[in-house]
């Protein structure tokens, strides 16, 4: 007698087929949101561990933060005991390019490839107080998923201190609808 062998049909073939793309696509559209979520919360974690940092300046210096716009580095480039301490404070996303200091958020690529730096933005709103931005993970100033932190709020919007998303410029104007970041 001859046994029947039983073998898969081209259908069935194609249905596994299907549903292993299907379940890869899932996959892949949950790992994006996953990294996006992750890259947001690195960066508001680097930019609250400069808030310490910043703080014990303003202590020891009547009061005041440093003053200026532009990116961190910058700001507290002839600041060394300043610069030391935010580099170690926001390690592992400061880097030492030479003798100056940047400190990136988490969206862009990494050292020694050209980071995007965290802004800063001294005196704000005529107080004493200081703002961090981010340009968020399409890389560039004025998109709707710009970072921004503000230790001491902002009375211009009334915001409490806090992380928010908004559309911000380079020089610190925030435009468009506010929300206040998942932390």
């Amino acid at each position: 007698m001859k046994k029947l062998q039983r073998r898969f049909t081209l259908v069935e073939i194609l249905m596994v087929a299907a549903m292993i793309c299907l379940v890869m696509a899932v996959i892949l559209i949950a790992y994006n949101g996953v990294y996006r979520s992750w890259a947001s919360g690195n960066t508001a974690a680097v930019m609250k561990s400069a808030q310490q940092p910043l703080d014990k300046y303003k202590q020891e210096n009547n009061g005041v933060y440093p003053a200026g716009k532009g990116t961190l580095g910058s700001i507290v480039h002839d600041k060394e005991t300043l610069k030391k301490e935010l580099l170690q404070a926001c390690s592992p996303l400061s880097y030492m390019n030479g003798n100056t200091l940047q400190i990136f958020d988490d969206f862009g690529d990494k050292p020694p490839k050209t980071p995007q730096e965290i802004y800063y933005i001294s005196p704000l709103e005529s107080r004493n107080t200081f703002m961090l931005m981010s340009m968020g993970k399409d890389g560039e100033w004025g998109g709707d998923d710009d970072i921004i932190f503000l230790p001491h709020g902002h009375d211009g919007h009334n915001l409490r201190s806090g992380f928010y998303v908004c559309n911000v410029n380079e020089d610190g104007t925030i435009t468009g609808e506010i929300e206040p970041m998942a932390q």
